[in-house]
């Protein structure tokens, strides 16, 4: 039978987990970014291998997925309060006694799913299985977050209150352009076209996690996709604020001296090094309490852009560029409300 399909006669006998950690480490480092790449690892770390880890490759079937994924969504979440000793303080293991422990929700399965199926795509390729049982299994479709962006006049009082703040061209560029975070925090000035007005969105700013490294680094990678790089046109008032940040910056370099670490990035720390995501989301947070403002996330920024943009008569290809979405039908079905 094996041989009619042009498979090997028999294939190497091994286990889930055998052939998981053998697809990250060969595969995925050459045909995902970092970030994805670290994403697969704490899935299959966390939650695929100690479920089905111990089963044959070649007997892993539907059922025993489908049952992983069910049981994953009553799987109660480890607890994240802790002391300085590692254990949890008496105000947290009160809490944790009075209210039941959270569980995994649906998305995180989802994830589990998304990522076994795409293993098991390669076992097949390799003639290792003749099916992929990860997408004969079902789940229930994540209830989608409901939406929250600022409209037009909470806009104008955020603008109000970013006034003067050492962070008001990046959160200007945020609510005008709707780049991702990490497309903002790595924008370098060579990107910029001054004469011409644009700016070139090629890379981002992720906090990295290797493999057999104990801590993350900050480090510049890809864009999302190939599809996410892209130039776009800066309108004047956005151009004037970014021009006041390099002033700005200049400043900061002279009185920081020999401290300083040139990097050619745009939003730095006081010393000129790449600018820590966290800081960066504090300077908002504040700033959105002090208006008063709802509480909405950064990325929000990012769908109250393209509401605007479309409620002001902008086409949504138009936007779906300006965003680096590769399909027109995300750019509607997601950030405009």
């Amino acid at each position: 039978m094996r041989l009619a399909k042009g498979l090997p006669p028999k294939p190497e006998k091994q286990t889930v987990a055998q052939f998981l950690n053998t697809w990250l480490d060969t595969v995925c480092p050459a045909n995902v970014g970092d970030k994805a790449e670290r994403t697969y690892h704490d899935l299959v770390d966390l939650h695929i291998i100690p479920a089905l880890g111990r089963i044959d490759l070649t007997k892993l079937g539907p059922q025993d997925v489908q049952q992983f994924l069910e049981d994953l969504r009553t799987k109660p979440k480890p607890s994240r309060k802790k002391n300085q000793n590692g254990a949890g303080s008496a105000e947290a293991q009160g809490q944790a006694a009075a209210a039941p422990p959270a569980c995994y929700s649906s998305t995180t399965a989802k994830h589990c799913r998304a990522t076994l199926r795409a293993a098991l795509n390669v076992a097949m390729r390799w003639g290792l299985v003749s099916r992929n049982v990860a997408a004969l299994t079902t789940i229930t479709n994540p209830r989608r977050r409901q939406p929250h962006f600022y409209d037009e006049s909470q806009v104008r009082v955020f603008l109000d209150a970013i006034s003067g703040d050492r962070l008001e061209a990046l959160f200007w560029l945020a609510l005008c352009l709707g780049p991702r975070e990490g497309e903002l925090l790595g924008l370098q000035w060579a990107d910029f076209d001054f004469e011409k007005g644009t700016v070139s969105i090629l890379r981002q700013l992720q906090r990295i996690k290797r493999k057999g490294e104990k801590k993350s680094h900050l480090e510049l990678v890809q864009t999302k996709t190939e599809g996410s790089d892209r130039s776009v046109q800066v309108p004047q008032i956005v151009l004037e604020r970014v021009l006041a940040h390099r002033a700005r910056q200049d400043e900061e370099r002279q009185l920081a001296g020999s401290a300083w670490r040139e990097t050619g990035m745009v939003f730095t720390s006081h010393k000129g090094t790449f600018l820590e995501p966290r800081n960066m989301l504090r300077e908002y947070y504040r700033l959105r309490e002090q208006a008063q403002l709802p509480k909405i996330r950064f990325h929000d920024l990012r769908h109250s852009a393209a509401t605007i943009l479309k409620m002001a008569g902008i086409p949504d290809e138009a936007i779906q560029k300006l965003l680096g979405h590769s399909s027109v039908n995300t750019t509607r079905g997601i950030y405009m409300h």
